[in-house]
């Protein structure tokens, strides 16, 4: 049986989302099932940074983002921007927002728009629900001075809602396209993929409220 998808045509950052209905007395999720970050370092925490959108009817129930020097001892920073990540951890939370997973790397060097990528437990756990993330990465600015980067989100669990968008961020990290995101409950789960705009099989369009949408067939 073929499986009819929508593709939502927004701008050049168009990507693949789904259209699934459930009503269950379970958590029903779309959060991503691998995350893929790029490192930019001019962006800060401040709110003309911080794209996500939080609160009621959203995929992200509240987001907290700051960055701070973490040295005990030694001259105060001033400078918070980085040259180069030194090492960074993420922490996905269950629905209890207790850590289920803890991943990251030490003693390695990322420069600017590098990559960071973290495989969420939900793909190998079906019966995971991701509550939250936590992330904190350490870099170093031109003075060599640690800076550390800590951010939180914890998730509605919404369905069909999904808590990112494209070039979404947290300090200096940047939230990309091209990431496995799953919807399930207590009576299913489905995997979808969000991939750039190119479709063999177009079906023809339909109009939404808001976004026109393409149909195609796989």
């Amino acid at each position: 049986m073929f499986a009819i998808k929508v593709l939502l045509k927004a701008t050049t950052l168009t990507f693949l989302s789904a259209f699934v209905s459930a009503q269950n007395d379970g958590v029903c999720s779309c959060t991503p099932l691998v995350y893929n970050w790029k490192l930019d370092f001019s962006r800060t925490c401040s709110r003309s940074y911080v794209s996500i959108t939080t609160g009621e009817g959203t995929g992200i129930i509240e987001a907290s983002c700051d960055i701070i020097d973490p040295n005990i001892v030694g001259p105060s920073v001033t400078d918070f921007k980085p040259i180069s990540i030194v090492s960074y951890q993420i922490i996905e939370l269950g629905l209890d927002l207790i850590p289920v997973k803890v991943d990251g790397q030490s003693n390695v060097t990322l420069s600017n728009e590098s990559a960071i990528v973290f495989s969420s437990l939900t793909a190998a756990k079906q019966n995971v629900t991701s509550g939250g993330l936590q992330a904190s990465v350490i870099g170093l600015n031109k003075d060599k001075q640690r800076i550390q980067l800590n951010w939180i989100v914890k998730y509605s669990n919404l369905c069909e809602i999904l808590p990112y968008s494209v070039e979404n961020s947290l300090g200096w990290m940047v939230f990309m396209a091209n990431v496995s995101f799953t919807v399930h409950s207590s009576n299913f789960r489905h995997e979808f993929i969000l991939i750039p705009f190119r479709l063999p099989l177009l079906l023809g369009t339909w109009e939404g409220p808001k976004d026109r949408y393409l149909l195609y067939r796989e």
